[in-house]
């Protein structure tokens, strides 16, 4: 049978132009690059959430299975999310329209990252506990008395059920994107072409299939749709609607002949000769160049002609499948023939059946150089940037073997750091890019790294600093979450490149906050630097904005006695610069310290039950105590405004205010004895 579309052409027309017309409209006013921004902070939060819950949960095998499987559990979310999105929002509007082509390029990222995190699971899962050896590929299972148990018990092998777990895999996430059932809506059913039941005469059956369709309308479907339809559902794994797609179409040729190629499930004596000689006529279909290359490409993935399928790949997700698929389909006949034959070569009279371009072709398909071909530039489009993150970490987890991949995410850290440009120099899409890729590098480090793998530990903490300042999400604890993972001494480096970009004291304060809790030691010396490069520096000028920054900071140190010395000259220093001075600003020094009165009970607390103090922290300590009394007798002093203290301390010589200036004079001298020791805390 044959299909035909009920088409009203005028009708469809103006429905398309309408459709068109109100997601132009839409995405005018909503740009891609919004959904972008929003799609990739919200994996961000979940990525941050997931990763500081799995440390608290401490690591294991379990818990790493757990975390893998939320990982792909949140991408899978965020794919499912773009979907409904391009359906609901970008429906009617042309695939070349610029909007659109921003959202394909990003929901292929996307869809990238899913795939290899689902790739890694799933092979976690399939190993259990069992780590895969690399050993040579052995077919001589004499147990075995069919073709069919063969293949069977050659699947249960480390390296071919790997390669079956990521076939799955990338079959399973096109299915889900591409139901095979969806393929040719709106469609009817004809007369169905006649069936061929032999292979000798498939090109005389071809031909009259072609002469009845040009007897039908213009509006059928055409033997090149349907063979991509038929491509398609393979592609997807699923076989039953090939069968079916051929079966209304009229392809009597393939749903008939199709089913040679499988494995035999009773024993035969000298090889399956049947089954060889159908992939030597499929292979010469599928080198046919007379037919569209749908078809090529149909028949060249049923006989392990990559070649003649790969021209119809869309993606390196595509063609890692069409190359896996033929590298499967090389070994499953290369132990075939072993079995019978005892050798494997083209001369032999069981292997000779296959074409020689059959064997000569698995010189191409050795697992390294399949994903050595999945990164040569010719087999790269314009939106696969993110290819050899993805592809080798894959070919870690398909081979076990992370060194290659080590290499790789090196290679990856080093070129961000040395191309590393200002957000606002960078286009949305190679922003949201580089936060995924270096995203997935961490986490896969961590991973790594949890799993006790020996590791460069410069080489991880710069990937966590260059996550952090590429993450979309600015979210200030997720940041020093990442920032606190960095080894010392880089960690001093980083928290200071990262709080000279925060202006805000709230956002300040949250970062150290956060970052003591999860790095306490080494967030001290950072803290420490911090505090005395910001406050203790010979430029700063105090305003109204540097007191709450420094009342927000203070809160945060006030409770780490390790620093009180550092937190208590800071201060000092602060109230010097602001009463100490021809113009005193007493009103800022006094709301300074009071506003901290209860945060430097907490420090002194700290301090006297340390027991002694080294000279340096005593003075400090002093010295702090010497202005909170000060400050204290001036409120009691000042009897009817007893916050204003300006006019008391300009008016210092005037007998009514001889206590304030009494204390006043006494406070100078105290700092200018101790001005030398208190200077010495910076270090």
């Amino acid at each position: 049978m044959a299909f035909e579309y009920k088409t009203d052409f005028p009708h469809l027309l103006r429905k398309a132009n309408d459709r068109c017309a109100i997601a132009t409209r839409f995405v005018e006013d909503i740009p891609t690059e919004n959904l972008q921004l929003e799609c990739m902070a919200k994996l961000e939060n979940e990525f941050y959430r997931l990763q500081s819950e799995f440390d608290c949960m401490g690591q294991s095998q379990y818990n790493t299975r757990t975390l893998l499987e939320a990982i792909v559990a949140a991408l899978e979310s965020s794919v499912k999310d773009l979907q409904i999105k391009d359906s609901a929002l970008y429906y009617g509007l042309s695939r070349t329209h610029p909007e659109y082509q921003k959202f394909l390029r990003f929901q292929s990222l996307l869809e990238s990252e899913f795939i290899t995190w689902k790739i890694i699971f799933e092979l976690l899962v399939h190993r259990g506990s069992t780590a895969w050896q690399e050993h040579e590929l052995q077919g001589s299972d004499q147990n075995a008395d069919t073709e069919k148990n063969l293949v069977d018990e050659w699947m249960k092998s480390p390296q071919l059920s790997a390669i079956k777990v990521v076939l799955d895999v990338l079959e399973d996430t096109y299915s889900r994107c591409n139901p095979p059932e969806l393929l040719l809506p709106g469609l009817k059913v004809r007369a169905m072409a006649p069936r061929l039941h032999t292979t000798q005469n498939a090109k005389h059956a071809r031909s009259q299939s072609r002469r009845l369709r040009d007897m039908l309308p213009s509006t059928s479907v055409t033997d090149e749709e349907i063979y991509e339809a038929i491509f398609k559902s393979i592609r997807a794994g699923n076989f039953e609607c090939a069968e079916t797609i051929a079966k209304s179409g009229g392809i009597g040729v393939f749903n008939v002949n199709y089913r040679l190629r499988d494995y035999l499930t009773e024993p035969v004596v000298g090889g399956n000769h049947s089954r060889l000689q159908w992939k030597n006529w499929a292979w010469n279909v599928s080198q046919d160049m007379e037919i569209g290359p749908w078809q090529r490409a149909t028949w060249g993935i049923l006989c392990g002609n990559y070649a003649a399928t790969l021209p119809v790949a869309c993606s390196w997700e595509d063609r890692l499948w069409i190359y896996l698929t033929c590298f499967l389909d090389l070994c499953i006949e290369s132990m075939l023939c072993r079995t019978v034959s005892g050798i494997v070569q083209p001369n032999t009279e069981l292997a000779s059946i296959l074409p020689v371009e059959y064997w000569s072709s698995g010189s191409g398909l050795e697992i390294s150089k399949i994903f050595d071909k999945l990164q040569s530039p010719d087999m790269n489009s314009s939106g696969s940037c993110s290819v050899p993150i993805f592809i080798n970490s894959i070919r870690a987890a398909v081979t076990n073997d992370l060194e290659p991949s080590l290499l790789i995410y090196e290679d990856f850290i080093l070129n961000m750091a040395k191309n590393k440009l200002p957000m606002d120099g960078m286009q949305v899409f190679d922003v949201v890019r580089q936060a995924s890729q270096s995203r997935f590098v961490v986490f896969v480090l961590s991973l790594v790294k949890d799993a006790g793998i020996p590791m460069d530990r410069v080489f991880y903490g710069r990937a966590c600093f260059l996550y952090a300042q590429a993450a979309v999400e600015r979210n200030v604890q997720m940041l020093a979450f990442y920032v606190s993972r960095i080894p010392e001494p880089e960690l001093g480096e980083a928290v200071k490149s990262f709080v000279s970009a925060y202006e805000s004291p709230k956002d300040l304060s949250e970062f150290f906050s956060s970052i003591l809790m999860l790095n306490r030691q080494s967030s001290m010396d950072a803290g420490k630097a911090f505090l005395a490069e910001r406050f203790l520096s010979l430029q700063i000028s105090p305003t109204p904005e540097i007191r709450e920054g420094f009342n927000q900071i203070f809160k945060v140190f006030c409770g780490v006695p390790e620093i009180a010395a550092t937190v208590l000259a800071c201060l000092n220093r602060l109230v010097r610069l602001l009463l100490l001075k021809e113009s005193p600003d007493a009103s800022l020094a006094y709301s300074l310290v009071y506003g901290l009165k209860s945060d430097i009970g907490i420090v002194m607390g700290n301090l006297d039950a340390a027991g002694e103090l080294d000279n340096v922290t005593e003075d400090a300590k002093s010295e702090t105590f010497c202005w909170l009394t000060y400050f204290e007798i001036c409120r009691k002093c000042d009897e009817y405004n007893r916050y204003h203290l300006n006019e008391s301390l300009e008016d210092v010589d005037n007998p009514e205010n001889l206590l304030e200036g009494t204390w006043f004079g006494t406070v100078s001298g105290f700092l200018g004895n101790y001005e030398g020791r208190i200077s010495s805390v910076r270090c």
